[in-house]
């Protein structure tokens, strides 16, 4: 089922601490920057589908940096694939580089060091689902080519996979729990594997 934060009920100098923190323990440790540091006000939504999660982000621009000290602290071993709203991603990790990703889909591993930046003017929105890395059979060789690489999402799989996840954001109040556990089966899973 969804858990919702919310950066409303903390005090405006807290937020950007907050939410850093918040990311780092739902999704993936990291360092951030931010010029919204005075105010930063964003909203967090986490639905467990069983061991893979969807993510719901809204917040300000940022930077971020996940060192190889954090990398060796911190990792739950997650395959990490971003909806990407309009504001540019920018995203670097294993020698690839994103260019500029708006309206995408874009992968990233959770056990590699890499940086980011969401520029733009408006609220970012995206989504983010995590499935764990020992749930799929893929070689390592083939990800490191594949990671924040842009993956269209305008039609085929790219497109049936977002079309899911945004609908699991408008569905997930009303899923049961046999709901959630028929989407952990091979479904979101297996539009991962297609993608990579």
């Amino acid at each position: 089922m969804w858990s919702f934060f919310s950066s409303a009920g903390v005090p405006p100098p807290d937020r950007f601490g907050w939410w850093s923190d918040l990311v780092s323990r739902e999704a993936v440790a990291s360092e951030f920057t931010t010029d919204h540091v005075d105010d930063f006000r964003s909203e967090i939504g986490v639905l467990d589908l069983g061991r893979a999660r969807l993510i719901s982000l809204s917040h300000p621009t940022f930077r971020a940096r996940r060192t190889h000290r954090l990398t060796r602290r911190s990792d739950r071993e997650m395959y990490h694939l971003i909806l990407a709203s309009d504001n540019p991603l920018w995203m670097t990790q294993r020698r690839n580089e994103s260019g500029l990703v708006r309206n995408s889909l874009m992968l990233f591993d959770s056990s590699h060091p890499y940086e980011a930046a969401v520029t733009g003017e408006a609220h970012v929105r995206c989504l983010k689902l995590q499935v764990p890395k020992d749930s799929l059979a893929l070689h390592a060789d083939k990800v490191g080519r594949s990671v924040v690489q842009r993956m269209p999402c305008g039609s085929g799989m790219g497109a049936i996979l977002a079309r899911l996840l945004t609908s699991l954001v408008e569905q997930g109040p009303a899923l049961s729990a046999p709901d959630v556990a028929a989407l952990e089966a091979a479904a979101l899973e297996r539009s991962v594997l297609d993608l990579v």
